[in-house]
């Protein structure tokens, strides 16, 4: 028999950066060409990770504290659910907002956001630009882990 040649899969995050952050026990994989930037790390974490080239926000990284409430009774920002999935290995939602927050004259950018909890922290990833993922943000939201 001729032996097969198979394909190794190509990491696509292998050249990334990796954001960790112990107090809240996560990590995650984001593109090289982009930096970080804390928001606010208290009461709760808000990172921004932003591409180099542009003066927006591309996705951000958030953390509530609310004991006594449920993912499934939770909302976002007044969006109710949209869906769910799987993120760190737990139950999460999805929030799906095509024209953005609207808050006043006018509305924000549009966005999805994953949101998954652990003990009474609710993890939000929040990607701007659209209501659905690309290859690269199915990516971040992949090597979403929990450390702790």
């Amino acid at each position: 028999p001729t032996p097969t040649r198979t394909k190794t899969p190509l990491d696509e995050t292998a050249n990334w950066k990796t954001y960790t952050n112990a107090q809240y026990g996560f990590e995650l994989k984001y593109p090289a060409d982009m930096d970080t930037k804390a928001l606010s790390t208290s009461p709760n974490l808000v990172v921004s990770i932003e591409p180099r080239q542009y003066k927006y926000s591309w996705f951000e990284i958030r953390t509530r504290n609310i004991p006594n409430q449920s993912l499934d009774n939770y909302y976002y920002l007044d969006f109710s659910q949209s869906g769910k999935t799987t993120m760190g290995n737990q139950q999460a939602v999805i929030f799906k907002a095509p024209n953005g927050y609207c808050d006043g004259p006018s509305c924000g950018s549009p966005f999805i956001a994953y949101v998954t909890k652990k003990g009474d922290i609710f993890y939000h990833l929040v990607f701007y630009g659209d209501d659905a993922l690309n290859s690269i943000e199915l990516n971040i939201l992949k090597s979403f882990i929990f450390t702790r």
